[in-house]
């Protein structure tokens, strides 16, 4: 307890973090308190147990212990039902409300390790696949460029248009991300506005669809997209209302006309004529998302430099690297999975064990 679990975790927080070296500090105190009290416990039970015995003269106990009386069950009543029973499922239902105490131990201490091993196995199928259906199936894009602030949106265009010549790039178009917060109630949530300049266009770069459908969701020029996870967080359904602050703090009342399926962060997808008619704004279309042919590191690496270099790139974001560090995270935490389903397998054999 004090060396296995926190080695586990340690190394689960060392892949997705620069942290110093692990340093033991083992709790005497915590130690020594908790075996106590399990010593005491299970000394306590076997004493118990023994006092009982040890009241009987030894020709009692030589002699087979008096099996508990049989009675009719609930079962039996049910004559339907009790007569389709096999013999062994009889007895079974008779042993069963027989040894109520052993019968309710089973249960509960089978169920606790079955939960255990249910939440391990959830664990890592829950979060296994995210990488994939994230930067795989969702975003069909390689990377996004965020503009330096002096261009025009007519450089923006002609510079999206030159990316597009280039033999590496498959396509490319402009968006505008902003930063923005949605407030329900109380609550809030901060968020990330992509406003597409084509919102029909945008659909080769961005899956937006309902997760459990798959159905395609579309911007429409009356509403707008949230992802699930904001949706539930807020306990958010379609064609409900909210508040929404663009990165500049104005707050309008929008309409939900769709929730898509996301894994990473939180977004309001809009469209630029509805984003008009909340905030009496242009968008500014400050960056351009990117399909690469070739995703390898090298390629990627040449294009980035090609790109800063233009000096029209402030910063740019790889989300194969993204993708990769998930899944390290991932391979990580399936320590913390293999640990859990381990513990769990061992408490499920000691329960049955002394069951039996």
């Amino acid at each position: 307890g004090m060396y296995i679990f926190p080695t586990v975790i340690f190394e689960v927080w060392n892949t997705m973090y620069t942290v110093p070296d692990i340093v033991y500090l083992p709790n005497t105190s915590l130690a020594l308190t908790t075996s106590l009290i399990a010593i005491t416990t299970t000394l306590l039970a076997s004493y118990s147990s023994c006092y009982v015995i040890l009241k009987d003269n030894p020709a009692s106990l030589l002699r087979p212990k008096a099996p508990v009386n049989g009675k009719k069950i609930i079962l039996e009543h049910l004559n339907f039902l009790w007569r389709r029973m096999s013999f062994t499922a009889k007895v079974t239902a008779r042993n069963i409300f027989r040894y109520k105490k052993r019968f309710l131990m089973t249960v509960i201490g089978i169920s606790g390790c079955s939960a255990l091993l249910l939440s391990g196995f959830g664990i890592r199928d829950s979060i296994g696949q995210i990488a994939t259906y994230q930067f795989e199936q969702i975003i069909s894009y390689a990377t996004a460029a965020k503009f330096t602030s002096n261009l025009t949106l007519i450089e923006k265009q002609d510079y999206v248009d030159e990316l597009k010549t280039q033999v590496n790039v498959e396509d490319a178009m402009l968006i505008s991300e902003t930063n923005g917060t949605i407030y329900v109630g109380n609550e809030e949530l901060a968020v990330t506005i992509i406003i597409p300049y084509d919102i029909v266009q945008y659909r080769d770069f961005y899956q937006l669809r309902e997760r459990t459908t798959k159905q395609t969701i579309n911007i429409k020029n009356s509403g707008i997209v949230i992802t699930e996870k904001a949706a539930t967080d807020l306990n958010l359904k379609i064609n409900d209302k909210l508040t929404i602050a663009n990165s500049d703090g104005y707050k309008e009342q929008a309409i939900i006309t769709g929730i898509a399926e996301n894994y990473v962060g939180h977004y309001v997808f809009m469209a630029a004529n509805y984003y008009r008619d909340l905030f009496s704004l242009r968008p500014i279309y400050n960056s351009s998302i990117i399909k690469l042919n070739d995703t390898s590191t090298t390629s990627e690496t040449q294009f980035g430099t090609q790109l800063i270099d233009s000096g029209k790139i402030d910063s740019l974001t790889f989300y194969s690297g993204i993708a990769d560090q998930f899944k390290d995270m991932i391979t990580s935490l399936n320590l913390v999975v293999v640990v859990m389903i381990l513990s769990a397998g061992i408490l499920a054999f000691v329960v049955l064990n002394n069951l039996s």
